[in-house]
């Protein structure tokens, strides 16, 4: 029962912090290289990102990221198949906001993403299930940040290195 009351308070303070400390909402847009396998060296695909992240704090640095992304890829199957796909996933995960500087923050994030791929032409017209978790690292200045990110597929075997920009509102 102990547990359970402390359990309860935890999540009660978390809800009542998350309400009352402001969000940081970010729109990135990112260019992605695709593998398969777990490692860039089998490269067959390439894409963009849009996403868009809300980081609610819930103490000094640390946040839970919500967000949502879509992602076009053109694959290219090492010359044996063209295929154009969408993604759309939903993101959760936490980030750690570090201000070097009033100005500056290195930005450190990890999370679990999931949703699913449209393949827009080529034979099968599939559509797919994904899941996979996201790693990365966003340098913010004032509103503006670089990010970069490494998605690694778990439904697919794929990974996905970003790289791009972001602003914040």
């Amino acid at each position: 029962m102990k547990k359970i009351v402390t359990l309860a308070f935890v999540v009660i303070t978390a809800i009542s912090a998350m309400a009352q400390k402001p969000s940081n909402d970010e729109l990135s847009a990112s260019y992605n290289m695709l593998g398969i396998g777990y490692t860039s060296e089998t490269s067959i695909g390439n894409g963009a990102y849009l996403q868009f992240t809300t980081a609610r704090k819930v103490w000094d640095g640390l946040c839970v990221d919500i967000g949502i992304k879509g992602r076009y890829t053109y694959w290219d199957a090492w010359g044996l198949a063209d295929m154009h796909t969408m993604d759309a996933r939903a993101l959760l995960g936490l980030s750690y906001q570090a201000h070097v500087t009033k100005d500056f923050a290195v930005i450190p994030h990890t999370g679990a993403n999931l949703g699913g791929r449209f393949e827009l032409e080529g034979d099968d017209g599939g559509k797919s299930f994904v899941f996979g978790w996201d790693v990365g690292l966003r340098l913010r200045y004032k509103k503006v940040a670089l990010t970069y990110s490494a998605t690694i597929g778990i439904t697919d075997m794929e990974t996905a290195h970003s790289v791009g920009i972001a602003y914040g509102f």
